[in-house]
């Protein structure tokens, strides 16, 4: 049985482990505030107050119609009726009296209606006592627009994870696999010709940091090579070679 210390040992977090575990949490940070800063500002939120306007001002004017207050409520209810549509993007309006429509005035642009969406238009409705106001108005411009931030939206998105993915990698290829690399090919050459290689540290450009599992993997390595350098000379170098390469005597 492993004994409590040899455990402990085995759990304990690499260097190299940690520092990519550091690298990774401040790239993910980074990333989640730069999201939560930009996308914000790539959502729209348009408030257009024509269409309650004019739905309010043409029911009012229906309303004093009805009541037969005043005789110039009708006049009224024509000019609110044309600048709704001189104004705003209204193609569908009608007044319902007592459960009948088509009351006063009741019309629709069925050309701009068979062009456009469901999600293209905008119903609003009123009602006072046995009078309901119905218009329908064109918001397909805000949709547009909604949609267009949309894709600069998903576009920023897509550009932050692929300019993520690459700085995690950059920092794999820097900590582990560059220093393994480096190590391998040292082998390689140590293999085909223990003494014809320089045996030097690397220094932090090629990967290697002091106190990194990898810069004592490849000190070890180094050192193992200058004392088959230093013991077995000339005479034992195509020894070494062979068997190092895999094609010596078993």
């Amino acid at each position: 049985k492993e004994t409590p210390k040899l455990a402990e040992a085995k759990l304990e977090e690499s260097r190299v482990g940690a520092a990519m575990t550091d690298l990774t949490n401040r790239r993910v940070i980074i990333l989640i505030l730069i999201l939560l800063i930009m996308v914000p500002l790539l959502t729209v939120t348009e408030i257009d107050l024509e269409p309650a306007l004019a739905l309010e001002f043409i029911h009012k004017a229906a309303v004093g119609v009805y009541a037969g207050s005043d005789a110039t409520y009708s006049n009224v209810l024509d000019m609110a009726n044309d600048m709704a549509v001189a104004h705003s993007k209204v193609v569908s309006l009608d007044l319902t009296y007592n459960g009948v429509a088509g009351q006063l005035i009741s019309w629709e642009n069925a050309a701009k209606l068979s062009n456009l969406r469901d999600s293209e238009l905008i119903e609003l409705t009123q009602t006072t006592d046995l009078l309901t106001t119905t218009m329908v108005f064109d918001n397909s411009s805000a949709s547009r627009l909604t949609a267009a931030f949309a894709i600069y939206t998903t576009i920023f998105v897509v550009f932050l994870l692929i300019t993520g993915t690459i700085t995690f990698s950059s920092d794999v290829d820097r900590l582990v696999i560059g220093p393994i690399e480096r190590m391998v090919e040292l082998v390689l050459k140590i293999s085909a010709n223990p003494l014809g290689v320089e045996y030097k540290m690397l220094g932090a450009e090629d990967g290697f940091v002091e106190g990194m599992e990898t810069t004592t993997l490849l000190a070890t390595i180094t050192k193992i090579g200058r004392l088959m350098r230093v013991g077995f000379g000339e005479a034992g170098a195509d020894v070494i070679g062979k068997n190092m390469s895999g094609v010596g005597g078993k």
